[in-house]
């Protein structure tokens, strides 16, 4: 069910007309990720700007939320 509810973040945000950089695009995502699910405990990673790290069952490295490919995406999308 979470990961229905990330994937449901990542698709509908429009995290492609707001981000200028890995970082300003990673704070917004985890803002978006936190919006949608309140309950979870969400980081960005200390080793990667583009992956938010998910706390599960107490850990922190079992669960991540990469989003190279979608910033990617939005760093070459024509703003139409």
């Amino acid at each position: 069910m979470k990961a229905l509810i990330v994937g449901c973040a990542l698709v509908f945000a429009t995290a492609c007309q707001a981000a200028t950089n890995e970082s300003d695009f990673a704070e917004g995502m985890l803002e978006r990720l936190r919006t949608a699910m309140p309950e979870a405990e969400l980081r960005l990673s200390p080793d990667d700007p583009l992956v938010i790290e998910m706390e599960v069952e107490g850990k922190w490295d079992s669960s991540r939320v990469n989003l190279h490919r979608l910033h990617n995406y939005c760093d070459h999308a024509a703003p139409d």
